[in-house]
Parts: C-alpha cells; sequence; structure tokens
C-alpha cells in the first residue's frame, strides 16, 4: 500500500533531561518502542533515524539511518541549531519518497501508539476529510504546529521537513509551521484558515499517542508486566498519552482541553465543538 510507511525519529544521549533517563533507560524504552511499532505494524514499512548510543534492534526496521554520535544538545534537551531534529527526520521521508510512498506517517522512537495498522487508520481520516495532512496537539495559534505525529502526503511533508530548508525559528514548532506555509505556497492566508483548509486534527488521547519517555519510570521503568500489557493491547494506552504526565494535554470527557497546553487547538476547538 502507497500510505503504509512509519518513519521514527529519535535521539539516545548519555542522560536524557526529558524524562531524567540514562543512556541504558532511554534505550530499554526506545528498543521496546520499536518492537511495540513492529508488532502493531507487522506489514508496515518502517524506517527510523537517530543519533547517539545505538539500540539493539535496529534490524527490526526496513530502513535506518543511525549516527553513533550523538549531537549536541542544549539544557532542555533539544538538539542545538536543529529545531525538530528535522535533518534526520528528512532523510527518513526522503527514502520512504525513493521507495514510492504517497503518503506517510512521522513518528517519535521513545512514543508508542496503541491504535493497530495505525497508517490505514490515519488514512481513512484524510480521505473522509479530503485533506492532505493530520495533525494533533501543539498545533495552535501563533503559527505552531505539532511536529512529534503527522500524517500525510509525502511530497508535502518533504518539503516542510526538508535538511536544506534554513533555520526561521528556534522552536521546533514554530519553525515546522513556517515551513509548512512555504510547502504550501501560501504565505498570507490567517494561520487557522490555512491550517483548516489543509489539515485534520485529531486528539493525542484518540489517537493512542502515549509517552514512554516522561512515563518511564511511573510504569516502573517499563516493568515486564507493563510490556506484556502493551503488546497485548491489554493498556490502557489514553490514560498515559503524551502530554498527559506533565500535565499539558488535559481532556474533559466532553473533549475540552485543560492545562498547561490549553493554548493549543484541540478537536472541540478546532471543528467548533
Amino acid at each position: 500500500m502507497s500510505f503504509d510507511c512509519i518513519i521514527s525519529q529519535v535521539h539516545v544521549p548519555d542522560h536524557d533531561v526529558q524524562g531524567n533517563l540514562k543512556a541504558p533507560e532511554k534505550l530499554k524504552l526506545v528498543e521496546f518502542a520499536i518492537e511495540h511499532l513492529r508488532k502493531f505494524n507487522p506489514k508496515s514499512y518502517l524506517i527510523i533515524a537517530g543519533h547517539g548510543h545505538r539500540p539493539s534492534n535496529l534490524s527490526t526496521f526496513d530502513h535506518h539511518h543511525w549516527e553513533d554520535r550523538c549531537l549536541p544538545l542544549d539544557q532542555h534537551g533539544y538538539v542545538v541549531g536543529m529545531p525538530a531534529q528535522y535533518r534526520f527526520v528528512s532523510l527518513g521521508i526522503e527514502h520512504a519518497k525513493e521507495k514510492g510512498f504517497k503518503r506517510i506517517l512521522k513518528t517519535r522512537g521513545d512514543c508508542v501508539i496503541g491504535i493497530k495498522n495505525v497508517t490505514a487508520h490515519c488514512n481513512g481520516i484524510l480521505e473522509t476529510e479530503r485533506k492532505p495532512l493530520l495533525v494533533t496537539q501543539q498545533t495552535g495559534p501563533d503559527e505552531r504546529m505539532g511536529d512529534c505525529f503527522m500524517y500525510g502526503d509525502v511530497d508535502l511533508l518533504l518539503k516542510t521537513w526538508h535538511r536544506s530548508n534554513e533555520v526561521l525559528h528556534a522552536d521546533g514548532l514554530q519553525n515546522t509551521a513556517l515551513h509548512f506555509r512555504e510547502a504550501v505556497g501560501d504565505k498570507d492566508s490567517p494561520w487557522l484558515s490555512l491550517v483548516k483548509r489543509t489539515c485534520a486534527l485529531r486528539d493525542i488521547h484518540n489517537l493512542k499517542f502515549t509517552c514512554l519517555r516522561w512515563n518511564f519510570h511511573r510504569l516502573g521503568g517499563l516493568s515486564d508486566e507493563v510490556r506484556r500489557q502493551m503488546l497485548d493491547d491489554e493498556f490502557d494506552f489514553a490514560a498515559y498519552h503524551w502530554g498527559k504526565t506533565n500535565g499539558a494535554h488535559i481532556f474533559d470527557a466532553d473533549g475540552t482541553m485543560h492545562g498547561s497546553g490549553s493554548w493549543m487547538w484541540s478537536e472541540k476547538s478546532f471543528y467548533g465543538g
């Protein structure tokens, strides 16, 4: 299928301040995320691009690009001078395009997605809404586009993430948004109008996009039982969705989003519910 490709991007430093993880702990969760990604997506073409300490199971992927030297990080754990680590993402997208994929999913290698055959799920959303891109939280006003989970047309994503792109903003969300504007060739439309015209949006808990780095210690260092539940699809992924642990994405039963990330769009606010 021309849409069944997943690109995972991750780095494994000596110490990751995002989650307070030593290298062996970060490796443990990344290697599990790789195992989980393959089990839930057995027929997908999987690509990983990353740097730092090398996971032992890279051969799980159909293609990998790995650099053993972790690039310099700032005090917040971000790669210096490379918002959202766009160069590594770009390498994965370039390979996907060479393989003939028309749509791809870009995700993080330190998260898991609790939806089986997730590209088919995402592709159905785009087909229904007739949009070229699916995004989730961290997309919102002031020209910010969530860069952790994106599914859409490969050419659009390649232009947005291209490794020759100039850094237009140090913040990854704003840098991605600015290059997205360039990719769709619209520099003038109001941001909300542009995103509504080109993007579908789904809340993070509905995508079952689950953070491992910030939840690693809460989950007993990914205990055997937790890993079993996740692999056997018995785990409550939504309870640990990305951004919930640090209070960024908190949802009421009616879909209203609260927390430190309440400035972002949710499905309810984006679609006017």
